[in-house]
């Protein structure tokens, strides 16, 4: 007996995609999308610390903010950390004013911009990364910061990045995953505020 065999639905091409978002924040305190740009942004420093982790084993040679060669551990105790506290500006996203393109070699951003209220100084809140959402055809994790611009002046972002804080050898330090030019610039008036967010979506 002839048997049919029932036609199966083509599965959706696995992807893992990160978009960058920035929202203005309004006077009541609510968002206003100013934008969203697929990114193609991760550095050599993300593939390095994902072997380490894959491998369970220490990895040398691994650059880090400050461009001194780390070894990473891959101990019980090991963690990668992307939030970041307020005011702290070593970790999580920050931003820079350089328009220079970003490269896979990067370890930092070219010309970023410090936490404070003083001339050409962004107030950072803190660094979140958030629980994962459904979306459609994946999932969604989010992370995101806000920054306030109480400098006396209007402060010109031009680069994006994420910062994370893994352990080493010698303890934890600062190793960027992600950079990304921000096109165009996007001009924080004095008196206002920015969130920038970096989406991590995973569809399957």
């Amino acid at each position: 007996m002839k048997t049919t065999r029932t036609p199966q639905t083509p599965r959706t091409r696995s992807a893992f995609r990160i978009v960058m978002e920035v929202h203005e924040v309004l006077s009541d305190g609510s968002l206003r999308l100013s934008r969203r740009v697929p990114t193609n942004s991760w550095v050599k420093q993300w593939v390095q610390i994902l072997l380490c982790r894959f491998q369970n084993a220490n990895l040398a040679g691994v650059l880090d903010t400050g461009n001194v060669s780390r070894t990473l551990t891959a101990v019980s105790s090991a963690m990668v950390r992307a939030d970041a506290g307020s005011s702290v500006a070593t970790h999580g996203i920050l931003v820079g004013t350089s328009a220079t393109a970003p490269t896979r070699d990067d370890i930092n951003l070219n010309a970023q911009v410090q936490h404070g209220n003083g001339a050409g100084q962004l107030s950072h809140a803190a660094s979140v990364a958030r629980i994962p959402v459904a979306i459609t055809g994946g999932y969604r994790v989010t992370l995101d910061r806000q920054f306030a611009n109480n400098s006396g002046a209007s402060i010109t972002v031009q680069e994006i990045a994420l910062v994370v804080r893994h352990t080493t050898s010698v303890g934890d330090q600062s190793f960027l995953m992600l950079h990304d030019l921000v096109t165009p610039a996007e001009v924080i008036p004095d008196g206002g505020a920015r969130v920038f967010k970096y989406n991590l979506d995973f569809l399957v």
